[in-house]
């Protein structure tokens, strides 16, 4: 997103590279040609991001999001939605990291709160199983499970990445969300959303 997106998330160096990250995998400001997203944005997120940000109270549906410094609003605000059981979209910035940060972001962009959170989750549960046992006294990592909440994936995810482990947790994060028995049915992703996701990764060529 540029300057604008700097302009409105200045002091959050995490959310900007976030923000903008994503919006360059959407597209830009463009619909979707299967849908009536825009620029990414869904008539959904819109409502759940208006709830965040009164500005965007006047906008009615995503296609209304026609200006740089409107997405990036709407983007902060479904941010905040998102982010909301983690501790709220400043926990973002408590990732040592600004790719870390933005897989996560986009993990809970693209899937939603119950999806996204459950990639996150088990990712950060593979990543600390790739570990031994030493490793996770040492960084203070708590157990995870089925019943955890999210400020604790958090804060071991913030745990791992500020130890150096961030590309593991990417890694893991992507395997996630890249394997078929996790998609909703069961169903294959096509070339164009395996890319897209795979983007998120930040792999070291």
């Amino acid at each position: 997103m540029g300057k604008s997106a700097a302009t409105i998330t200045a002091n959050s160096k995490n959310r900007t590279r976030a923000y903008m990250e994503i919006f360059a995998a959407e597209g830009g400001l463009k619909k979707d040609p299967r849908s009536s997203a825009f620029g990414g944005i869904t008539q959904g997120a819109l409502e759940d991001a208006k709830k965040h940000e009164p500005s965007l109270r006047g906008i009615t549906r995503p296609d209304q999001l026609k200006t740089p410094e409107l997405m990036a609003k709407a983007y902060r605000g479904y941010s905040k939605f998102v982010m909301d059981k983690y501790g709220g979209a400043k926990e973002l910035d408590n990732i040592k990291t600004p790719e870390t940060a933005a897989t996560v972001a986009d993990t809970l962009f693209n899937h939603g709160t119950g999806g996204g959170a459950k990639f996150i989750k088990d990712g950060v549960i593979d990543a600390m199983n790739a570990l031994p046992a030493a490793e996770w006294k040492r960084l203070g990592l708590k157990p995870l499970s089925g019943s955890t909440l999210a400020p604790d994936t958090m804060g071991n995810l913030q745990k791992l990445d500020a130890a150096g482990k961030g590309a593991l947790v990417r890694d893991k994060i992507t395997d996630q969300r890249l394997n078929p028995q996790t998609q909703t049915g069961g169903r294959n992703l096509s070339p164009g959303e395996r890319r897209r996701i795979e983007h998120f990764r930040f792999a070291t060529p």
